[in-house]
């Protein structure tokens, strides 16, 4: 393991570390947003979760194109367009497509467009969608916002997964005792900004250890 950051806060040392061979987190698709590659890119990525929605998005994407009528992938109008309008109106389902830049490894990012480094779309490009609906979610009275939100927040996650910014985090006490440690999570700008939530927590947690210790000894 590689120690990625560690932060001192009251005698306490907060050491980070990447972790290899994480599942993806999209994996298990049980009330989960559902991941879906066009052909060519799940035959490079293989990140597809869910075959159903994978064969009868990929089937009408192809009819699409057989009918020729529709000339353009991308825009108003395009080929991409009348799919979310399909899921929309057809399925309730709530889509956002998104792409891939290969350059120094693979990273993910939401839209259709060339990554902003790679203007001119050399390295880059649109490989599929992440989709959501009240019935993957488990919850009949979900909102579009909500449905929304929850997209983004496990195509964050699933961002760092493919990326590979998956750490783990131990706390040592100022006399060198493991107080705490616990591995598998995302992003680590989450605890190397200063107002990153799990830096918080963590503060919280070496507070309470404080407290703890100083009540032994009172």
């Amino acid at each position: 393991m590689t120690l990625l950051l560690s932060l001192e806060y009251e005698g306490y040392t907060i050491d980070a570390h990447d972790m290899d061979d994480v599942e993806n987190p999209m994996k298990d698709n049980d009330l989960q947003p559902v991941i879906v590659l066009h052909n060519q890119a799940q035959r490079r990525y293989g990140w597809n979760n869910h075959d159903e929605w994978a064969r009868r998005i990929n089937v009408t994407l192809d009819q699409i194109a057989d009918h020729g009528v529709i000339k353009s992938l991308y825009g108003k109008g395009g080929a991409l367009d009348v799919i979310d309008r399909w899921l929309r109106i057809h399925h309730k389902t709530r889509s956002f497509p998104f792409s891939a830049i290969e350059h120094s490894g693979v990273a993910v990012y939401l839209g259709s467009e060339a990554h902003m480094q790679d203007p001119g779309g050399w390295d880059s490009g649109w490989v599929g969608w992440i989709l959501y609906n009240a019935e993957l979610a488990g919850y009949p009275e979900i909102t579009d916002d909500q449905l929304d939100e929850g997209m983004r927040a496990a195509f964050g996650e699933f961002a760092c997964w493919v990326s590979g910014d998956v750490f783990g985090y131990t706390i040592t006490d100022p006399d060198g005792e493991e107080v705490e440690g616990c591995w598998g999570f995302f992003g680590l700008d989450n605890l190397s900004n200063d107002d990153g939530w799990l830096r918080q927590e963590l503060i919280a947690t070496i507070q309470a250890h404080q407290a703890a210790k100083q009540g032994e000894k009172s």
